[in-house]
């Protein structure tokens, strides 16, 4: 006689946690969870200040996600990484700081921060050998725009593809985003042929943590012309306000000079913005890029 064994398995709620601020966080893992699926957006670099012959915007922050195998009770350390700061006069824009998810000292996925203008990163994007269902991108660049005018930030890398560079005197407007991510920020010509004071180039569009959505889709400049960030299945465009508005990942814009009202005048670029991480549950039925990630 033959008896039929049957073991019970008890799935867990869907839930999630989201890191939006600089930091290092702990995370537990919830009761009856065995797999978990996050995503990590690296702080964007910061622009750089003025008085460079060619100076430039910061690169957006990249993008990784992954499903990760867990133990429920189990601790896992959680960084946000941080947004670069903006160069004083003649000063490089700080580099972004990386996002990422960590158990015993071994890195799990990692979203490098986004080069500062001017600047040199080595950070890169890291997904361990046990990640699965996963995924790495990089923040758009901000390419030098020369003659001493302010380039745009480049935009927060997407959950397939890339950011969209920063805008320059060849491409004003930057370039859209893919797979979600943000756009890069408007050129902003030298202050003096806009008749302003300053002449910044635009911030970069950020990437959201919900998922892929729509492109961050790069306009024709301002000269003060944030770009538009990735969707991520929130927020949406209006007659009112064109943009969407994405907090995570976006590069900096660098300081252009000020030639004839002001030509010694000390602009320090802009910051770029901090990164993010957001973990979701349980990942046989919640994963990124877009499996039930809103």
């Amino acid at each position: 006689m033959f008896r039929s064994l049957v073991t019970g398995v008890v799935l867990a709620e869907s839930g999630s946690q989201a890191y939006t601020t600089a930091g290092s966080y702990t995370f537990t893992v919830p009761s009856n969870v065995r797999l978990i699926s996050a995503v990590a957006i690296g702080g964007g670099g910061g622009g750089s200040g003025n008085s460079f012959t060619t100076p430039q915007g910061g690169q957006g922050g990249s993008l990784v996600y992954g499903a990760i195998e867990v133990t429920p009770g189990q601790s896992y350390t959680v960084v946000v990484g941080a947004a670069g700061a903006g160069g004083t006069y003649n000063t490089a824009g700080g580099n972004g700081g990386a996002s990422y998810i960590s158990l015993g000292g071994t890195t799990l996925i990692q979203a490098a921060g986004g080069e500062g203008g001017n600047n040199t990163n080595t950070t890169s994007n890291v997904i361990h050998s046990s990640v699965t269902r996963s995924g790495s991108n990089t923040g758009g660049v901000a390419v030098s725009s020369g003659f001493g005018a302010g380039s745009g930030g480049g935009g927060a890398a997407g959950y397939s593809g890339n950011g969209g560079n920063g805008g320059t005197s060849v491409n004003p407007a930057g370039t859209n985003g893919s797979g979600g991510g943000g756009s890069g920020g408007a050129y902003g010509a030298d202050g003096s042929f806009l008749n302003t004071t300053l002449g910044w180039g635009g911030r970069g569009g950020g990437t959201e943590i919900f998922g892929e959505g729509d492109n961050g889709i790069a306009v024709y400049p301002d000269y003060s012309q944030t770009g538009d960030g990735g969707e991520g299945f929130q927020g949406s465009r209006t007659t009112s306000n064109p943009q969407r508005v994405q907090a995570y990942g976006g590069g900096g814009s660098s300081a252009g000079k000020d030639t004839y009202l002001n030509p010694n005048a000390a602009i320090g670029g802009r910051a770029g913005a901090g990164g993010a991480v957001r973990i979701i549950w349980p990942a046989q039925i919640n994963y990124y890029p877009s499996t039930n990630t809103a």
